[in-house]
């Protein structure tokens, strides 16, 4: 918690002593999603949903980089078996990405990202009878990932987000995400 707090201090500090600047190509998006996590071992399929704060500033002509920190917002519940239910959340994670960028139209961008994010998903097994916790497990994926996303400009500071984040696979699982968004520019 100490390393995001530090993260979340160094992206905000630089946000605010750039804002009022001209033309600086600071940004920060803020973004509601589902992750779909699937325990390829055991056939399960958790979707549990997250916010995500990103904050980026473009670089070079169609590439900027970005700092990633996701807050898990809602759990998944599924039946294990008849007596026995799992219900898992996303709990904080944190990443950072190189987001390349090409505009089709005046309105409408097209982007992908490269990166590597920190997370990890907390699962517990539920009696289905009592509600009674069973036992809790964590799992942790430190992984890359690997996005695709499209923007359109709303007006001059704001644009509409959907993207799509696919991560390297780990062990007996993979984990995948589609969020939705708005970005302001500074």
């Amino acid at each position: 918690m100490k390393k995001i707090s530090i993260a979340v201090t160094c992206f905000l500090g630089a946000i605010c002593s750039t804002a009022f600047a001209e033309n600086n190509d600071w940004y920060a998006e803020a973004a509601y999603g589902v992750s779909n996590v699937t325990d390829l071992s055991y056939d399960l399929k958790y979707t549990p949903g997250f916010a995500r704060l990103t904050v980026g500033k473009v670089v070079a002509e169609n590439w900027a980089i970005e700092g990633l920190l996701t807050q898990g917002v809602t759990s998944s519940t599924i039946a294990y078996s008849s007596y026995t239910n799992i219900k898992t959340k996303t709990n904080t994670g944190y990443g950072f990405a190189v987001r390349p960028f090409m505009k089709v139209t005046d309105n409408l961008e097209l982007y992908g990202r490269v990166g590597w994010m920190q997370n990890n998903l907390n699962s517990k097994i539920l009696y289905a009878s009592n509600g009674a916790t069973y036992s809790s497990t964590d799992f942790s994926w430190s992984q890359y990932l690997g996005s695709v996303g499209v923007a359109y400009k709303i007006n001059q500071n704001f644009s509409a987000t959907l993207d799509y984040t696919s991560f390297s696979k780990r062990g007996d699982a993979t984990v995948t995400q589609t969020a939705i968004g708005v970005r302001y520019n500074f």
